[in-house]
């Protein structure tokens, strides 16, 4: 049986396997199935019976995902629902924005920060076309944005105050509120081959 089907101990830990070394929150964060439970309690606390009715999971599937985001420090704790035998733990999204840092590594890394991001575009691909079907999407502004654009040192530098500008707004703004909406934001900066090279170097 794979991983998506390991029992869990029923008591709201899992079986699973700690992801070691730096890079635990990656290897982590590497399943959509985890992706999909890190964007469900980002909407709010819930049981694994509650994820389990909310994504359409088993439990038991359930128990080994969450168990593997607590052990990685991205989900936590956060009480206890029902009483006797129907009690359950309760958890929380600890991280309020989850990211593949871009370093070099082994190829062990490497293929998880890809796995990672893979999750990341794939879960949001599908919130964006639920979003389109439902009529929830924003009225204003740009759905999405895609461009190249050759960057030096003083480039970069700008664009990474930016990013860290959108990540310190999203950790402000974890908790809901009255006269707020929920949204997704998914950013993902690559360097890029110039069009009709496709084997030649990204540097310019």
């Amino acid at each position: 049986m794979n991983s998506d089907g390991r029992r869990g101990t029923g008591s709201g830990r899992s079986a699973g396997a700690v992801p070691r070394g730096p890079n635990r929150v990656l290897e982590a964060v590497a399943s959509p199935a985890r992706q999909e439970i890190i964007a469900a309690l980002g909407e709010g606390p819930a049981t694994v019976r509650e994820l389990a009715v909310r994504l359409g999971r088993s439990r038991q599937a359930l128990h080994y995902h969450v168990g593997m985001l607590v052990r990685a420090g991205v989900v936590g704790p956060a009480g206890w629902r029902g009483q006797g035998r129907a009690r359950e733990a309760v958890y929380r999204v600890t991280m309020a924005v989850v990211a593949a840092p871009a370093r070099r590594g082994s190829k062990a890394d490497l293929a998880a920060s890809e796995r990672a991001v893979r999750a990341m575009l794939r879960l949001t691909a599908r919130e964006v076309a639920d979003a389109l079907q439902t009529g929830r999407m924003i009225q204003h502004g740009n759905l999405a944005l895609r461009g190249k654009a050759h960057l030096g040192p003083d480039g970069l530098a700008r664009l990474r105050a930016l990013i860290a500008d959108i990540e310190a707004l999203l950790r402000d703004a974890r908790q809901p509120k009255a006269g707020r909406s929920l949204y997704a934001v998914t950013i993902v900066v690559t360097p890029a081959r110039a069009a009709g090279h496709p084997g030649g170097s990204t540097r310019q």
